[in-house]
């Protein structure tokens, strides 16, 4: 069973908000703010797993290695 976290806040929502999510470099870079914001290492401190959801402004994100 897959657990949902759920990211809230202006700037990662914003972020999201003016992400291109059909492209792939452009989701990397979001990656790579959200981990650089604290975000990712606050998920792993929820104990969030690979496979588990996030969701982001109603957009939800499948955790995995590319993170």
């Amino acid at each position: 069973r897959k657990n949902v976290f759920e990211v809230i806040g202006d700037k990662p929502e914003r972020l999201v908000s003016v992400t291109n999510l059909r492209d792939p470099e452009s989701i990397s870079h979001l990656y790579r703010v959200l981990r650089g914001m604290g975000i990712i290492d606050a998920l792993i401190a929820a104990g969030i797993q690979p496979g588990d959801e996030l969701n982001i402004s109603g957009v939800i994100f499948t955790y995995g290695e590319d993170w």
